[in-house]
């Protein structure tokens, strides 16, 4: 900030930094959370195993449903952290 270069962040940095820290700051382009193949797209994802524990699997549960309403919601400094997660039909890591 201090000698005019420019970053590259993710929202979690952006969001968690001081305010004061990026007032000369401003974001270029930023993810969203329309398109599900947006390369920018900070989505909250959760994989079990089969055999999880059953704690570990209630939490996946609540987390891939009802919880994804705190993910959206989760803010710091005015600013959401995560979007929710795209539909199952999303595969971040897809090579074709």
């Amino acid at each position: 900030n201090k000698k005019g270069y420019y970053t590259l962040s993710d929202r979690g940095i952006w969001t968690w930094a001081d305010p004061d820290k990026k007032s000369d700051l401003k974001i270029f382009c930023e993810g969203g959370d329309t398109n599900p193949d947006d390369i920018l797209l900070n989505p909250c994802l959760a994989i079990t195993l089969q055999d999880a524990p059953d704690g570990a699997q209630k939490f996946y549960e609540w987390l891939t449903g009802d919880g994804q309403n705190y993910v959206e919601q989760y803010t710091l400094h005015n600013g959401r952290l995560y979007s929710k997660a795209p539909d199952h039909n999303f595969y971040p890591c897809r090579t074709s």
